[in-house]
């Protein structure tokens, strides 16, 4: 082997590597480095200082990824010209331009296969355990070129700031939301540890809080019990009597026009009417983020909402409780009844409500049900491709799900029975 086919293999072994390891601080997880720099790791110590300094560390592997490019390109011309190009028929053309267009065609394209797509895909896989394992090569790399990334930074700065006037953007170096979710995502994924796990579960669905519309954790609005304003007192204690429920709504003259809600509690005062015990509720949009909902209930020492939808009328409703079982799972109330508990017969088979959330389900049971925006749950997912309230015993496949619909009231799907198809 020649000597260009050493330097060819070479520069092209950098530039990959200059490649992904770019790829792999872009993506790794900063909360890992940290936690693994407290645990005095000399890697992750290496690794901290790149972080608080990024940008003289992408300028680096920059730099070197340019170097190595070019020393490929000079070692790459020779074996082209007097070797590949008359093997495949092309030593005879006379042009130098097209010489040169054919040359650079494919040096690109090995570049690009090798020290590119490959590397970077590769590396992303494993973002920290490759930086890792290369932070000691790095480090010297990042010593040995320093002195001109410097010189490059400074000038660059000095004509972006001083002559262009520009406002360069403070680097930050904290550690976000993203990397704490990663890592929580990967911990609960590699852990053996129940109790852990769970912990662990808590704390992701807190960060996932966050994401989370009112729409998605509401009682429906078909689902609601309420009175109107005038309902006189021993009719509201047979309408508790009747629900079991310990709050009920009250409205003024439809449910789109709801005013509060009265407590059980309440009627232990003998009150001489039902609206001198009327509570006060807040009123949110469907849109409106749940932990935004949880902050503003919880300040204003209000346990009930009235979510509108967007002409106004009533959407649902949404309690303190409802908005903490986001995070901490199921709390059973009045609006929990037994028919929106899932059931697990078989490893293919399945009973569900229809109010079940697809998320729920998947998670519970490692399912891979299709989810949109469309729809939360099960009953969501059936209309959405049915496109209809499908009646009792009807069967509809979802590739790879059959559902067969145990219980349908015309009006909404009250339980299925889902069977995996192998």
């Amino acid at each position: 082997m020649s000597n260009n086919y050493i330097i060819v293999i070479t520069s092209l072994i950098f530039s990959a590597l200059f490649s992904g390891s770019e790829m792999a601080f872009f993506s790794s997880n900063r909360l890992k480095i940290a936690l693994a720099k407290n645990n005095k790791s000399w890697s992750a110590n290496i690794l901290s200082k790149f972080l608080e300094n990024p940008s003289s560390f992408i300028a680096t592997l920059l730099l070197g990824n340019t170097i190595t490019l070019v020393v490929f390109s000079l070692a790459m011309e020779p074996i082209l010209s007097n070797e590949i190009l008359p093997k495949i028929g092309l030593g005879n053309i006379q042009s130098t331009g097209l010489i040169v267009f054919i040359q650079t065609i494919i040096s690109t394209i090995i570049v690009l296969v090798f020290a590119e797509f490959l590397p970077k895909s590769i590396f992303k896989i494993q973002p920290n355990l490759f930086l890792n394992f290369l932070a000691i090569p790095l480090y010297i790399i990042y010593l040995i070129l320093y002195p001109i990334v410097y010189i490059v930074n400074k000038t660059a700065y000095f004509f972006l700031v001083k002559i262009l006037k520009q406002e360069l953007p403070l680097q930050d170096t904290s550690i976000t939301w993203v990397d704490l979710d990663k890592f929580i995502r990967e911990f609960t994924q590699s852990t053996g540890n129940k109790g852990i796990e769970q912990e662990a579960h808590i704390l992701q669905a807190a960060l996932d809080f966050k994401e989370i519309k009112l729409r998605e954790c509401m009682v429906p609005r078909t689902e609601i019990i309420a009175v109107e304003k005038n309902e006189s007192i021993p009719d509201l204690i047979n309408k508790f009597v009747e629900t079991g429920h310990s709050k009920i709504l009250v409205y003024n003259s439809t449910i789109d026009d709801i005013i509060g809600y009265v407590h059980s509690f309440d009627l232990f005062n003998q009150p001489p009417d039902l609206q001198s015990i009327i509570r006060k509720v807040e009123y949110f949009p469907e849109t409106m983020r749940a932990d935004k909902a949880l902050k503003k209930l919880t300040h204003d020492k209000i346990s009930v909402a009235i979510i509108l939808d967007e002409f106004g009328g009533t959407s649902g409703m949404v309690t303190l409780e409802d908005l903490i079982e986001e995070i901490f799972g199921e709390i059973n109330d009045e609006y929990d009844s037994n028919s929106v508990n899932d059931k697990k017969i078989n490893e293919k088979e399945y009973i569900f409500s229809g109010r079940a959330e697809i998320d729920y389900i998947n998670n519970k049971y490692e399912l891979n049900l299709p989810k949109s925006d469309e729809y939360e749950t099960i009953a969501g997912l059936i209309l959405h491709y049915y496109e209809g309230i499908p009646p009792n015993n009807e069967q509809i496949t979802i590739e790879p799900y059959c559902f067969h619909i145990l219980q349908s009231t015309g009006k909404r799907i009250e339980k299925v029975k889902m069977t995996v198809k192998t």
